[in-house]
């Protein structure tokens, strides 16, 4: 009664073996339990590749659903802001600010003028600085639309 496995060196002989009687005696192995033991990590691993692409594209829809980002647009003046807004010419600019003699501060994108209109009401004109023309627009049409200029004070 023997047990176990014929050995691979003994089965690549030309031999006749007889195995009557040994039923717990293996014909040896050609490879075949090594084969199915790669098989089966291929399988395996394959599953786990499949199943974190599945849950990483579910956690990417569910981040990009949830996610509520601010729009961001340019203010648009409202009705009564635009219809309180006044234009002036340079030269009443001019007159007002006594060529912009009296600076009251700077801001981020240009200077600060007092001035005084022929009626008696008091302005303040900023000039925009050449060198950032677009968000200096951006900041002027809030200042317009909110009524909060931001500038520094010169001294």
């Amino acid at each position: 009664m023997l047990t176990g496995e014929v050995p691979s060196s003994l089965l690549k002989k030309n031999l006749v073996l007889n195995y009557t009687g040994n039923v717990s005696l293996n014909k040896g192995s050609n490879g075949g339990g090594r084969n199915r033991n790669i098989i089966i990590g291929v399988v395996i691993g394959a599953a786990a590749l499949f199943l974190g692409f599945i849950t990483s594209c579910l956690l990417l829809r569910q981040r990009k659903n949830s996610k509520t980002e601010p729009k961001r647009s340019m203010p648009v003046m409202n009705n009564a802001a635009t219809e309180a807004a006044q234009s002036f010419t340079l030269s009443e600019l001019q007159n007002a600010t006594k060529n912009f003699a009296n600076k009251v501060g700077s801001g981020g994108y240009g200077t600060v003028y007092y001035g005084k209109l022929n009626d008696g009401r008091e302005i303040a004109v900023k000039i925009l600085e050449n060198n950032n023309v677009y968000q200096g627009k951006k900041e002027f049409a809030n200042e317009v639309t909110f009524g909060e200029p931001s500038f520094t004070n010169p001294s």
